[in-house]
């Protein structure tokens, strides 16, 4: 399905289009706008495939819409519809980069025609995007989060290390380094830069940061290298010592996860780690970073949050299993009395990794869930109470009982479900409890289980329940 920007002042033109569309049963959405700002605010948002911009609108113009558009994306193909055959205007049009450039009132054959080449462009392009993320799977590997947490620590066999990276001895020199993740064109011409010399790269995507590690043949030429990426895309590169087995790759991911903190902190575009920095965390304020990772997510801010948490991890050394595992039950505490209706969990890590893997996942958690109350403030809360109806049907027997988990008067309450679940409480429960009912029977239990079971006393009562909701006695169900 593609999707087509038509930006016109005049709403009968842009009716005629998407009328046009409509009847050749072309796979095109169409979305409108009335003037050349509307048109950029669109684009921004919806990203469509294709856009036809009216040059003479009022305030902003199409041409100068155009030409904001394709700062945002220089690819997207525009076509000018204008009843102004200027010379001058298909100059600076084509200036810009349109594909095409009509005049008013175009026929129907050449909107088609003009439509028909923009869809072949957007798939050409399309196939061309797959072919270089193709080839930019030959250089990389992904790792498995189980297998990078392994490996981070160390706990990987030899004997795996060597079959996964397709090696016949350990001894060989590889480094880790940390990128931010940055636009994922920029990174991904990274990767394929280094198509050309054969090199493998294996990484791991942190959501926030991608770790890499490497098997350079020229090490310091490589690491320039990644230096240039950093000055070019505005970010930050931490780079760990290269050491010369693969047994002790967790020790430069470690490094590199350190350098890369150093290098945000301090503004500098890439860090190498030195044996120095192994104090650069040791006076770091923990209670003040378990604050400002909290607040950080309460502000919908999650990825300073997920940097705070690294910074934390790394004042941590591994045999601080009970400190870190400490610092993570805080920060729980916190966001459960400061975000409501978070699922409850259940703890018990066992080792550093397990602590580091459980933090970022709840923030992860916590973030989603203050993006969702954003945006609808009841949303989440009424989807906890649909699962606790589902799970505990049988216990709950009035709305007082559940409305008291929202801190909501029985009213509101009933009037929000109704608008959340799309019935009132008791049509849902008891809609819950026979679903449940029909299941049980088909499972062979009698009708008087299937009542108790169900959370009604009185089996008589259950059958006059079942019979208005299927239509049919409970013991006549099966055979109908």
């Amino acid at each position: 399905m593609y999707t087509l920007l038509v930006a016109d002042d005049e709403k009968i033109e842009r009716d005629a289009i998407s009328m046009m569309i409509s009847r050749a049963h072309l796979p095109i959405k169409v979305i409108q706008a009335r003037n050349g700002k509307d048109a950029i605010k669109l684009f921004t948002v919806d990203r469509p495939s294709f856009i036809f911009l009216d040059i003479k609108m009022p305030g902003i113009g199409g041409l100068e819409a155009g030409a904001e558009i394709k700062k945002i994306d220089p690819s997207v193909p525009i076509v000018y519809l204008t009843a102004w055959s200027s010379f001058d205007y298909a100059k600076e049009a084509i200036s810009i980069g349109a594909i095409e450039y009509l005049v008013k009132p175009a026929q129907k054959e050449d909107i088609y025609a003009v439509l028909t080449k923009l869809m072949k462009i957007v798939d050409q392009r399309e196939a061309e995007k797959k072919e270089r993320e193709n080839e930019i799977r030959l250089v990389i590997k992904q790792f498995s989060r189980p297998f990078f947490v392994d490996l981070k620590y160390g706990k990987v066999s030899k004997e795996n290390l060597l079959s996964y990276f397709n090696l016949k001895t350990t001894h060989i020199e590889n480094l880790a380094f940390i990128i931010e993740n940055a636009k994922e064109q920029s990174v991904s011409e990274f990767f394929k830069s280094f198509q050309s010399a054969g090199l493998q790269l294996f990484y791991f995507d942190g959501n926030d940061r991608l770790i890499i590690i490497a098997f350079p043949k020229h090490i310091e030429n490589f690491i320039r290298k990644i230096e240039r990426y950093a000055l070019m895309n505005h970010t930050f590169a931490g780079v760990g010592h290269v050491v010369e087995d693969i047994t002790l790759m967790h020790q430069s991911i470690e490094e590199a996860s350190r350098a890369f903190n150093i290098a945000k902190k301090e503004g500098n575009p890439m860090h190498r780690y030195q044996m120095s920095d192994s104090t650069y965390f040791k006076g770091t304020n923990r209670t003040q970073l378990i604050s400002d990772i909290v607040d950080n997510i309460i502000h919908d801010n999650l990825t300073t949050a997920r940097f705070k948490a690294h910074e934390l991890t790394d004042s941590f050394n591994h045999a601080e299993v009970q400190d870190y595992y400490a610092a993570q039950l805080i920060i729980r505490h916190e966001l459960y009395t400061k975000i409501p209706y978070l699922p409850s969990q259940i703890i018990k890590p066992t080792s550093f990794g397990e602590i580091e893997t459980l933090l970022f996942d709840f923030l992860d958690l916590c973030s989603n869930a203050v993006k969702r109350d954003k945006k609808d403030r009841y949303e989440r809360a009424f989807a906890m109470v649909e699962s606790k109806i589902r799970n505990q049907y049988k216990s709950i027997i009035s709305v007082e009982d559940i409305s008291k988990l929202l801190n909501i008067n029985e009213k509101y309450f009933s009037k929000l479900f109704k608008q959340y679940l799309g019935c009132g409480f008791i049509e849902f429960l008891t809609k819950v409890k026979m679903e449940h009912a029909a299941e049980f029977l088909t499972q062979g239990k009698s009708v008087k289980e299937v009542a108790e079971m169900t959370g009604y006393n009185d089996a008589t009562y259950f059958s006059r329940v079942f019979h208005q909701y299927y239509g049919v006695t409970p013991s006549k169900y099966l055979n109908t």
